[in-house]
């Protein structure tokens, strides 16, 4: 008879992928992804229009004063998420008509569960950046963490070589944790 016994972290990462992957399901693989390009689109679009913006704003609210940035950010980054997600949620109702939409929610399963495994993977990494320690009992023997935890610093180390300046992000993020190599 094996006496595996089974870790709690696993259970807890397996709750998690869970919980993703229903979550991609119900939203599909295109809501899902379109969720994740919106918010770094919005972001990018956020800082690239945020100069025109302030001009436009300043010149109706001067009132406002050093809020105009706040808000000129903000004003970019609502619609353009609010304009991705209208365009797509119109897509998709038409998709969900046709045979992929059952294929659209498979993959947003698997999708799903693969950003909630990076968020795992993302907390795993800043626990072992500030050497933190795990309770032995809450760890050991586990399955699940040798295939999230690489999950993050990999696809740190594919993003470095993709957009060079992240590795600038990166070792400033490891210095604020007093972390002194990469």
């Amino acid at each position: 008879m094996n006496n595996y016994r089974v870790a709690i972290i696993d259970i807890v990462i397996i709750i998690l992928l869970g919980i993703g992957a229903y979550s991609g399901y119900k939203k599909g693989f295109l809501l899902e992804f379109a969720g994740l390009v919106a918010f770094i689109l919005a972001i990018v679009l956020g800082f690239k229009l945020l100069h025109f913006s302030i001009g436009l704003l300043s010149t109706y609210f001067e009132s406002l004063g050093p809020l105009i940035p706040l808000i000129a950010f903000i004003i970019i980054f609502v619609g353009v998420i609010f304009l991705v997600n209208t365009l797509v949620k119109l897509f998709k109702s038409i998709l969900d008509k046709t045979i992929l939409g059952n294929v659209d929610q498979l993959a947003g399963a698997v999708f799903g569960a693969f950003k909630w495994a990076l968020g795992a993977s993302i907390i795993l990494w800043i626990i072992a950046i500030l050497d933190v320690e795990l309770p032995l009992s809450f760890v050991e023997g586990s399955l699940m963490i040798p295939m999230v935890e690489p999950i993050a610093p990999q696809i740190g180390v594919l993003l470095s070589k993709i957009i060079p300046s992240i590795n600038e992000m990166f070792y400033d993020i490891k210095d604020m944790f007093g972390e002194e190599e990469a």
